[in-house]
Parts: C-alpha cells; structure tokens; sequence
C-alpha cells in the first residue's frame, strides 16, 4: 500500500519534538593501523518506534565500522538515539516506514555527526566528519519522482 503525501504530511503537522537522547554508545577501537590502510567507513542504520499514550518513542540505531584491507573491520561504533514525540495519533507501520528512514534520520544525523567525530579524534582515527545528510524524494519505480510516499 502507498501512504499518500497529504496523510503523511497531516501525520508530521501534528507532531511535536519532545526529546532527543543519547541512551547507548558502544565504541571499540583497541586495533593499532595507519590512518591510509582505512577503504572504507560503513555505516548500518535501523529504527524502530513504540507507541505511547500521548505519542510514540522512536529509536535510531547507527552502527558504523572502520574496514581496511580484505575487510578487516579497524574499529566500530554503535550509537543509539532515542527520540520522544507528542501527537493526538498513534504511528502506524506505513507511516514509520517512510519517517523513520527521512524525518528520524535528519532529526538525529547531526548528533551522530558530532558523537562519532568526537570519539574518532580521541581514537586516533583518521579525520572522520560524517557528510551532511541528503535525503531527496522518493521515486516510482520507473526513476520518475513520486507525489505519494513509501
């Protein structure tokens, strides 16, 4: 099923930001490398969301692993948000769907941001600033881009 632009934009009007917090950091980075052997920050992301009585806690997970050469893993980083919403309507899996892979992100990609450049400096990782997130509107199938949500 599709969830349409106008409910899921009638959803977000009527939510409100209550609360971000930081309610997990696991940070391992015991593997001594030189900062060139580093091919490739990974990053896994993963969200879930609970319904509450006056809204929903959402949680977003962002796991993120420095891999060097034959995908030997360096370091890893675990970070788990938790974000607190008031809102007269219960989420729904359709709607989380689409705003806990764009709404959720963009509310908690700047801590993250801040979080993981702090402990890689104190790492002796290599400079590691996350991009800014880009997050552009859903397509259809075809490639052309969508009025309706998904």
């Amino acid at each position: 099923m599709t969830l349409s632009t106008e409910s899921f934009n009638s959803f977000v009007s009527a939510l409100n930001l209550v609360m971000i917090r930081t309610v997990r950091v696991k940070h391992r980075a015991e593997e001594e490398f030189r900062h060139a052997d580093v091919k490739q920050l990974k990053l896994d992301y993963s969200a879930s969301y609970t319904n509450t009585d006056h809204g929903f806690v959402a949680e977003a997970a962002y796991t993120l692993k420095l891999v060097g050469p034959r995908r030997k893993v360096f370091g890893r980083t675990v970070i788990v948000f938790r974000v607190y919403y008031t809102t007269p309507n219960p989420m729904t899996d359709e709607i989380f769907e689409v705003f806990g892979n764009r709404s959720l992100k963009v509310q908690t990609w700047p801590y993250l941001r801040e979080i993981f450049q702090n402990l890689s400096w104190r790492s002796n990782w290599p400079p590691a600033s996350l991009p800014i997130l880009k997050i552009g509107l859903p397509e259809h199938p075809d490639g052309e881009p969508n009025s309706d949500l998904r």
